[in-house]
């Protein structure tokens, strides 16, 4: 499955700096083929404000934010086609043909089944950490993040659905997500049930 996940980075037009790199995850569902959450490409007002991005070489442990676009081989990709209800985008490589992807799942979910989540974390800020019930130490908070989400390292985050909406496609789950997740796989039973849309306390 790792594999098949990629960082997803993006550029608006006329930004300037690593902070205006839009970061999240894809993945492959087939050999040019990939999957990411819409918002990875919109601006505050919900408008996608470019259609070319580019990814890390699918499956590499870590990737070092900060010098990808210099140091590490990057895949270019353009966006296809898009569905803001679920807020996912439909990713085109641009010559660029992956040996791995993953399968989409159209079976039906239960509560208590087992999901994980696949993707890169990025930086926390502070605000973030405060901003979940019952942090009162950031410093101490993050050391817990760093060890379980570790910034830049592709990750496995592992959970069990809580409750499920088939009439609405929609399903929660406990497993622990932050920045730079948006858009990576919900696996289960080697299939992917879900992208990471929304994130969810820690």
């Amino acid at each position: 499955m790792a594999k098949c996940c990629c960082l997803f980075m993006a550029s608006p037009p006329n930004s300037v700096g690593q902070n205006a790199k839009m970061i999240g995850t894809a993945f492959f569902i087939d050999r040019n083929h990939l999957l990411t959450a819409r918002h990875n490409l919109t601006d505050k007002h919900d408008r996608i404000v470019t259609r070319t991005a580019s990814i890390a070489t699918p499956g590499t442990p870590f990737v070092c934010y900060s010098e990808v676009l210099e140091t590490e081989t990057v895949i270019s990709c353009h966006l296809i086609a898009e569905e803001s209800q679920y807020d996912i985008d439909l990713l085109k490589t641009d010559g660029y043909r992956s040996r791995h992807w993953l399968s989409l799942d159209d079976g039906g979910l239960s509560v208590g089944d087992h999901a994980t989540v696949i993707g890169y974390p990025c930086v926390r800020t502070d605000d973030w950490i405060m901003c979940h019930p019952g942090i009162t130490d950031v410093i101490k908070a993050r050391d817990v993040i760093t060890k379980l989400l570790p910034t830049g390292h592709l990750s496995f985050s592992a959970g069990t659905i809580q409750t499920t909406d088939e009439s609405k496609c929609i399903f929660e789950y406990d497993a622990s997500t932050c920045p730079g997740l948006s858009g990576g796989s919900i696996v289960h039973s080697g299939k992917v049930i879900g992208t990471l849309l929304l994130l969810l306390t820690i």
